[in-house]
């Protein structure tokens, strides 16, 4: 998977809770651990909109967690977006910004500290 990995933390898909974008899904693992499998408040997403769920895994017999793609896309992951940028100030010149713009933009303001 390559691409940005958006996390939402919210109750409610459809609403901006936490957001948080990666540079990258390994950056974004960084930030997940193991209870957060299964939790219905976290909504992952490729940087097409894909919803990715978190899922337990096995490497060296070992634990690790890695990402899975549910092969359903999140329509109204640029409206989450554009509510998130408008909460924390960031404005755009045209009123109907990209969803790449969004996702640069919210990248920008705020780049996680695992990236």
């Amino acid at each position: 998977m390559n691409g940005f990995v958006i996390i939402n933390d919210c109750l409610q898909e459809m609403e901006a809770g936490d957001v948080s974008v990666y540079d990258s899904a390994t950056n974004a693992l960084r930030a997940m651990e193991v209870h957060d499998i299964g939790d219905d408040n976290i909504h992952i997403y490729d940087d097409a909109g894909q919803r990715l769920k978190l899922v337990l895994v096995y490497r060296d017999g070992k634990e690790d967690i890695n990402f899975e793609e549910t092969g359903t896309v999140f329509e109204g992951l640029a409206d989450v977006l554009l509510q998130s940028a408008k909460v924390i100030g960031i404005v755009f010149e045209e009123d109907n910004p990209s969803f790449e713009a969004l996702v640069s933009a919210l990248y920008r303001y705020s780049p996680n500290p695992y990236a």
